[in-house]
């Protein structure tokens, strides 16, 4: 007989066969003791114990199903062993030997008495005298039993029988001819509603493993067995299954290999520096320094791991040495599937990656919950799970790397502190710029206040409004007269008046007279104004010659947008009427000319929401923007005044004694000041855009915060290459 050179024995017990001959290689071990004592021997050789056997011997070769028999060739070639060479178990007749090992004995069998084709799985007989080892395997063996036997589900591999021949504890369960996953998958990504649907199955399996009290701990593609389709209808009538099965394609999925279960209801922590299961399917958690305790957690993240091997074809963490990988699944981040198969799904990625976050309380709460999603996703509804952003990734990063956080927060002081001291007269010039620009608009203000306070006390004006008729021709021509009069105090030559018209009103708030050449107005009540009722609501104890400011209204006999200037007139005790000036919305006012200040400066009041009795109802802001520079056309429509400047209107609005604020991270990183124009509701704020780069920084400040951090980063990761560091990961393995 010809044996396989001791370089394929190797990288058949790495778990790494040559592909081009690896089933006839693994029946050919299956089948020879020699083989399998040379396999025994490098294993026992090997620095770090992996234990890869276990994935080897306990599972079927590819190839082997229904019709291999027990005498003659299998299906890969290879002749099994005979019949006389099988061990004996009472009850059954073993067919074949599909596997074995130190670890496990496992044998094709049919029950006697009801003619069932099952698998039985046998511990290995017990050398003289008994290791502690060969103790804790009967034990494990024995737990495996007791975790597999309690659980009755129609895609968990079913166990009928368990039981003890001659000292060695076996246990029989139904016999899947399909395969493993991972034999199926063979490193080729599948369709992702195929890929759903698998893994939805799968977890509602898992779930019933964990409501009966049990952890799996090794779920990979290695541990789902392929039940085809008609050999399950022969095993249904012997289930007592709490559903249906649940096929996919032409075979049903069912979870299997128990060996390192854990019961819930039992002590079952790791100790530090040991792993249970497989590198790249193992949880974070149960790879750290400290002692751990796996719960239905890992079982969601191996499910996760399942799930992005299918989308992409390779598990998220794999590197030439277990221990690599195993660092790689404690520290990094996976890396998304998208990045690896363009066009998945958004929503498919994003449940995949909340089953693979390092922290258990992000995962899935169940694998009941995961099943649900993956089904919502299935039906085209909106999933749960929501995308990490890129703070939650920065904290997590932090939290796995606080010396490395630590060093970019300083780093990050630093900057900061660097920053205020450069900006610190910038933020003194902005301040004292925003008083000034205020003042300013105050004085103008004043002298339109000023011009209608002197018209009202006019006598003529007072003779006009006493007459028990007033003649509104006569009213109009004087009012026309005024503006001549007043036109040199506002303007220069070939300038337009900045007071868009002057009008005159009875005490009932009915418009007489108005400075237009055909004006609309004359005879319409406009009592419902904000400048009459703040001019009537001066009361008669303030002084009779106070000019009222009002909010920011829509003309309805123009269109344009206007600020009036209104007071009463008054003849001894008895209130004549009222005159007011109006000025429209523009970038200029009287002298103030904001075409020649600083860009980001604005003079902002709040506006008049008042509607005429039955006019149809139309969305006004709470506060618009009166002059800046780009205003200039007739008409202009006033900017909304909205966010974090809004709210500083409304708190000048709510406290008359506040006269300046400031906010240092304004919109578009940038910082503000505001400041009160005199005693009025209007407020004057400037907005100064930060230098760069803080300006970018202060704007997109998650993204800035990612490019510092990686920074940092990569000056830590260069020192530790420098220093050529390493990690101290212990080198015991367990799967």
């Amino acid at each position: 007989m010809i044996h396989p050179p001791q370089d394929q024995l190797e990288r058949l017990l790495a778990g790494e066969p040559p592909e081009e001959g690896r089933d006839a290689l693994e029946a050919h071990v299956n089948g020879c003791d020699e083989c399998l004592a040379q396999l025994e021997a490098i294993r026992r050789g090997d620095a770090v114990d992996v234990r890869l056997l276990v994935e080897l011997l306990a599972r079927p070769p590819a190839g082997l199903g229904e019709g291999a028999p027990a005498g003659g060739p299998s299906a890969n070639g290879q002749a099994p062993r005979g019949p006389d060479r099988l061990p004996v178990f009472e009850g059954y007749e073993l067919l074949a030997r599909v596997g074995g090992g130190g670890m496990a004995e496992v044998y094709k069998a049919r029950h006697l008495r009801t003619d069932r084709v099952v698998a039985l799985k046998a511990a290995p007989a017990a050398r003289q005298p008994v290791s502690a080892e060969d103790r804790a395997f009967i034990d494990r063996f024995r737990l495996e039993a007791a975790a597999v036997s309690r659980l009755r589900h129609p895609n968990i591999i079913t166990v009928y029988d368990v039981g003890e021949q001659d000292g060695r504890p076996y246990l029989t369960m139904e016999w899947a001819g399909g395969g493993s996953l991972a034999r199926k998958l063979n490193g080729r990504p599948q369709p992702a509603r195929q890929a759903a649907r698998w893994v939805g199955v799968l977890a509602r399996a898992v779930e019933q493993v964990h409501r009966a009290g049990v952890v799996h701990r090794d779920l990979k593609p290695a541990n789902i067995l392929l039940q085809p389709q008609d050999a399950e209808a022969g095993t249904q009538k012997d289930r007592a299954a709490d559903a249906p099965a649940r096929p996919t394609d032409d075979f049903i999925l069912k979870v299997a290999d128990f060996g390192i279960a854990r019961l819930l209801n039992q002590p079952g922590t790791t100790a530090a520096g040991q792993w249970l299961g497989t590198p790249e399917y193992v949880a974070p958690e149960l790879t750290g320094d400290g002692p751990c305790e796996a719960g239905p957690a890992a079982d969601v993240y191996s499910l996760g791991v399942i799930l992005y091997e299918m989308l992409t074809g390779r598990p998220p963490f794999r590197a030439d040495e277990p221990l690599e990988t195993l660092r790689q699944v404690h520290d990094e981040e996976p890396l998304p599937p998208g990045r690896l198969r363009p066009k998945l799904p958004r929503d498919l990625e994003t449940i995949c990656l909340k089953c693979l976050r390092k922290d258990p309380r992000r995962r899935y709460a169940s694998a009941a919950e995961l099943a649900d999603d993956l089904d919502r996703w299935l039906a085209g509804r909106a999933v749960l799970a929501r995308p990490v952003g890129a703070v939650s990734r920065a904290l997590m990063w932090a939290r796995r790397y606080p010396e490395r956080a630590a060093l970019a927060a300083v780093a990050a002081a630093l900057l900061l502190a660097a920053a205020a001291t450069a900006l610190r007269q910038p933020w003194s010039d902005n301040a004292e710029y925003t008083r000034q620009l205020a003042d300013s608009a105050d004085h103008q203000f004043l002298l339109v206040k000023y011009a209608v306070g002197q018209t009202a006390r006019d006598a003529d004006l007072r003779d006009l409004l006493a007459r028990p008729a007033p003649d509104a021709r006569l009213l109009q021509g004087y009012l026309e007269k005024t503006k001549r009069e007043l036109l040199r105090w506002f303007t220069r030559p070939g300038e337009e008046p900045p007071i868009v018209n002057w009008f005159v009103m009875d005490a009932d708030g009915t418009i007489l007279a108005d400075s237009y050449e055909d004006p609309s107005s004359v005879g319409k009540k406009y009592d419902f104004r904000d400048y009459y009722r703040g001019a009537l609501g001066l009361g008669p104890t303030r002084d009779r010659g106070e000019v009222y400011l009002s909010r920011v209204y829509r003309s309805e006999q123009d269109g344009r947008f206007k600020v009036t200037a209104m007071t009463r007139v008054w003849d001894g005790d008895r209130l004549l009427g009222f005159v007011g000036a109006s000025l429209a919305v523009d970038s200029r006012m009287v002298a103030l000319d904001m075409k020649r200040e600083q860009a980001g400066a604005a003079l902002a009041g709040p506006a008049d929401t008042n509607r005429r009795p039955g006019a149809p109802a139309e969305e006004t802001p709470e506060f618009v923007v009166v002059l800046r520079r780009d205003y200039g056309v007739a008409g202009q429509r006033p900017a909304a005044v909205s966010g974090r400047p809004a709210e500083r209107l409304r708190a000048f609005a709510a406290d008359p004694a506040l006269t300046t604020a400031a906010d240092p991270f304004g919109p578009r990183g940038s910082f503000v000041h505001y400041a009160r124009v005199g005693d009025s509701h209007f407020v004057v704020y400037v907005e100064r855009p930060y230098p760069w780069p803080l300006g970018l920084l202060l704007e997109r400040p998650v993204s800035a915060g990612l490019v510092l951090t990686g920074a940092a980063v990569a000056v830590v990761l260069l020192s530790r290459r420098i220093r050529g560091r390493r990690s101290p990961w212990p080198a015991e393995i367990h799967t």
